[in-house]
């Protein structure tokens, strides 16, 4: 019985302690107001759940030859398995990210890093064939010349410096170096920041995937966006 109360304890904490790591990205990915939104929607979550989920798509061939600085005073490095230094940096952030990092890596994964006088600035992960996107619950298996972005992000005191377009622009160089044509990735359609962005580094949206589950039921709805679709 003791032992249960422990395990019990401990997995409470546990939940606090991600909580808190996922308001906390949130707010320092957007807002107060938005991680107020997706704290609602988790507790809604059993009721009601809904998301809307953008993909766009580029061709990277054309980076092969490229050579990508980071902006001034930054420093850029691909993870490796043995970088745990890096590994835990990333996985400090990204607590969905906890303790699968390393195994993504050895799987073929690549981990563009950005740092500033050694200080984790920003990454963005990419990964290959079978992917899941958790905010629509949907699996995808990608063709072997294509990637997916799982995430990207610039730590909130380091944006305003060109750095996410120049950790974009080096992951594109490095996937069509190594084979890879098309690069995909997704944000909520309500994330016009993120979407902008991508626009930005020509990224062209091609499908809303929509979700819904109602009292358990699960409903999936996927529309391809015209080229002249506003956000």
């Amino acid at each position: 019985m003791q032992r249960g109360l422990i395990a019990d304890a401990t997995h409470l904490d546990m939940s606090f302690t991600t909580l808190t790591h996922k308001v906390r990205r949130h707010v320092e990915d957007h807002n107060w107001q938005v991680a107020v939104g997706k704290v609602c929607k988790g507790v809604c979550a059993p009721l009601y759940t809904r998301a809307d989920y953008r993909i766009y798509r580029i061709d990277v061939s054309r980076w092969s030859d490229a050579s990508v600085a980071p902006p001034e005073g930054f420093a850029f490095r691909m993870l490796t398995t043995s970088d745990h230094d890096g590994i835990a940096a990333v996985e400090q952030y990204a607590e969905w990210l906890s303790g699968q990092l390393h195994d993504m890596i050895a799987a073929g994964g690549l981990c563009l890093l950005a740092t500033c006088n050694g200080e984790p600035a920003g990454f963005n992960l990419a990964t290959f064939g079978g992917v899941y996107m958790p905010l629509v619950k949907v699996h995808r298996t990608f063709a072997s010349n294509a990637a997916w972005s799982e995430h990207i992000m610039v730590y909130r005191h380091f944006r305003g410096r060109g750095l996410a377009k120049q950790i974009r622009r080096r992951m594109f160089a490095e996937l069509a170096r190594r084979g890879t044509r098309y690069f995909y990735g997704g944000a909520e359609t309500w994330n016009t920041t993120s979407l902008g962005l991508a626009q930005s580094l020509g990224f062209r949206e091609i499908a809303d995937i929509s979700f819904r589950r109602i009292l358990g039921v699960k409903f999936h709805f996927i529309r391809r966006v015209p080229a002249s679709d506003p956000r």
